[in-house]
């Protein structure tokens, strides 16, 4: 996993993009990207204190928002193209949800 950018987003949190790419066949690719953004876990989210608890005690005191784009049998001549296409297209299309208070 390779880290490609790091963005602190508007509302203080802050999305991490990792690049998951790998190798299908000898001339081709799997071009992944994971899109991470750590969410810490407050009471103030919850109706009640006790869905609180009984999140917290499940998953722990912080959640992981994990959003994954990726094209299979990517020509190695055409991998960065890709990449970057699959970077431009998340960023148009989430960034401005994932940057909402």
């Amino acid at each position: 996993m390779e880290l490609i950018e790091t963005i602190n987003l508007p509302n203080g949190l802050t999305l991490t993009i990792y690049n998951l790419t790998r190798r299908i066949a000898a001339d081709t690719v799997k071009v992944e990207l994971s899109f991470q953004v750590k969410i810490e876990v407050l009471e103030s989210f919850f109706a009640s204190p006790a869905d609180y608890l009984q999140l917290k005690n499940i998953f722990g005191g912080e959640l992981t928002y994990d959003h994954k784009l990726e094209r299979s049998f990517v020509s190695d001549a055409e991998e960065a193209v890709v990449r970057s296409e699959l970077l431009e297209t998340f960023k148009k299309n989430s960034l401005h949800y994932l940057s909402s208070p």
